[in-house]
Formats: C-alpha cells, sequence, structure tokens
C-alpha cells in the first residue's frame, strides 16, 4: 500500500510540473516599461572600430538577406548601425492557428574593443485562423506592443498562448544575438 501511495504521488507531482511548464513564460529583460535587450561586449585592444563596423554591417547584409531594407542608419563615422528586424513563426494554441510577423529595432554602435547592442520597440501583426477553418474563411489579423502584452501577465490573453507567444520569441532574440556575437569576433567572417 505505502509502494502504491507512494507512486501515486510522484505520478500527480510529475502531471502538475508537466501541465505548470506547458504554460511557462520566460523571463525577459525590461527597461523602463518595454523588453529591451542590451549589452556591452569588449572584444580586446586589438579589435579596432573600423574592422568592427564592417564586421557589423556584413552581418546586417548576411542574417537579414535584404540589409538595404533592414538598415535605417549607417554612419561609418559615428560606428553606429540601425536596423529593423523581424522574423515570422506560427503555432497552435487550443483551437486556433497563430502566425507572428515580429518587427524589432536593433541598435548597434562599435567602438575600438567593444561594440554595443540594443533590441527594443517589439511589436508583432498576428494572424488567428480556426484550426478548422476552411479555405473561405477570413482570419484575424491584429497589431500588437509585445511589451505591453508581457508585462500585462495574461490578464488580456490565455497564459498557454503568452507561454507559446514568449518561449519562441526568447528563442528567436537570442539566436538573433549568438548570430550576431559571433560575426563579431570573426566567427562568421573568414575575411577578418
Amino acid at each position: 500500500m505505502k509502494k502504491l501511495s507512494f507512486l501515486f504521488v510522484i505520478t500527480i507531482t510529475s502531471l502538475v510540473s508537466s501541465a505548470q511548464s506547458k504554460n511557462y513564460i520566460p523571463e525577459l529583460p525590461v527597461k523602463d516599461g518595454a523588453i529591451f535587450y542590451e549589452e556591452i561586449v569588449s572584444l580586446g585592444t586589438t579589435a579596432k572600430k573600423e574592422v568592427l563596423y564592417f564586421r557589423a554591417r556584413k552581418w546586417f547584409a548576411n542574417y537579414y538577406k535584404k540589409a538595404t531594407q533592414v538598415l535605417q542608419m549607417d554612419d561609418k563615422d559615428q560606428g553606429k548601425l540601425i536596423g529593423k528586424g523581424g522574423y515570422s513563426y506560427s503555432f497552435i494554441s487550443g483551437l486556433l492557428a497563430y502566425h507572428i510577423d515580429l518587427k524589432y529595432t536593433l541598435n548597434l554602435t562599435v567602438k575600438d574593443g567593444k561594440y554595443r547592442y540594443q533590441i527594443y520597440d517589439f511589436h508583432s501583426t498576428d494572424t488567428v485562423n480556426s484550426v478548422f477553418a476552411s479555405s473561405g474563411d477570413k482570419p484575424y489579423v491584429y497589431d500588437q506592443d509585445l511589451s505591453t502584452e508581457y508585462l500585462n501577465d495574461g490578464k488580456s490573453s490565455s497564459k498557454k498562448y503568452l507561454s507559446k507567444l514568449f518561449t519562441q520569441f526568447a528563442l528567436e532574440i537570442n539566436t538573433t544575438i549568438s548570430s550576431l556575437k559571433a560575426a563579431m569576433i570573426g566567427k562568421a567572417n573568414s575575411d577578418f
């Protein structure tokens, strides 16, 4: 009987843990009431501003494919690049299928031996369909400020939706940051 009770407790505990992890909303960096990624990365004294600028410029061109459409500011003398980036992803939450088009601003400043990136101003256009929608059904489309949605703590949306939205969001932004860091140290740029 004790073994059966122990097994029951373990089973219930694992089910509760599993249910909680399905609706996990990752912790995101917040500054001044908005989602805001920022880091100053030091590369040492041998990394010159001009080389870092060209690495950053090449990264924008390779990562976003249409850098001329992405870049809003490209100032070599100031060592500043500002671009409007984005990506798309889809997921199903309950009986609804979501397609998310995320847009954000990436501000990159380079100096001798270091650079700073800032990623902010997260907005999305969400297209929502029923998983049972036919080809003639029109999807519901809406725009949202993701910082407002994140800081609202699920008061206007389900935890399941927010979990899927922000888990994928965090993955995509962290992938962008990792790619940028690799490029800035020269790993992604064989000609430097």
